[in-house]
């Protein structure tokens, strides 16, 4: 906490600004923070997985005319293929990180049963679910991730053997971007 609070870094130097709006914002919602629950709340790690393609249906709205021109609102669900993902990130603070879910809970963006959290946005094609364990928030656009059923679902002969699993394991590449460096450098 204290790192990022007193760092060098142009962009983290203006956090404590935003922090103070943000904790205010959040208290006009009913949700009490300090700013250590704030920033302890995430541990700064996260893994996105993309699967794959799924097939996701959306309510749309397309209109159409009588010989009049008179206008007729007609509602047709129409089906998109969109990225299946898997997103975790670990984090310090259940009781916290569930503060935040229940403002959206509040908003009836977000309900909840057994344990898994469902957001649903107007005009977005997919529902996600969400699920805080000790340290971790799995965040998936498959419910059948969140709610581990995905084991169920693939065979065993097609998962991955140690011996591979461990060349991925060795194989993994971050990186850290300084995007106002670069727009230094560039402008």
């Amino acid at each position: 906490v204290e790192i990022i609070k007193s760092s060098d870094n142009e962009m983290l130097a203006q956090l404590p600004v935003y922090e103070s709006m943000a904790l205010e914002a959040l208290k006009g919602m009913g949700v009490e923070m300090t700013a250590d629950d704030m920033y302890d709340l995430f541990k700064g790690d996260a893994l996105i997985v993309v699967t794959g393609m799924k097939e996701f249906e959306k309510e749309v709205t397309t209109y159409e005319f009588d010989d009049d021109f008179n206008k007729k609102e007609v509602k047709k669900m129409k089906k998109e293929m969109l990225p299946e993902f898997t997103f975790m990130m670990s984090h310090r603070s259940k009781a916290n990180l569930v503060k935040l879910i229940d403002l959206g809970k509040q908003s009836s963006m977000i309900s909840e049963a057994n344990g898994i959290f469902q957001m649903s946005v107007p005009d977005m094609p997919m529902d996600i679910f969400m699920k805080v364990n000790d340290g971790m928030l799995l965040v998936s656009n498959s419910s059948d991730v969140v709610t581990k059923k995905a084991k169920k679902l693939i065979s065993k002969a097609d998962l991955i053997n140690p011996k591979e699993a461990l060349k991925i394991a060795n194989s993994v590449q971050r990186v850290y971007w300084n995007i106002p460096k670069t727009m230094d450098i560039v402008a």
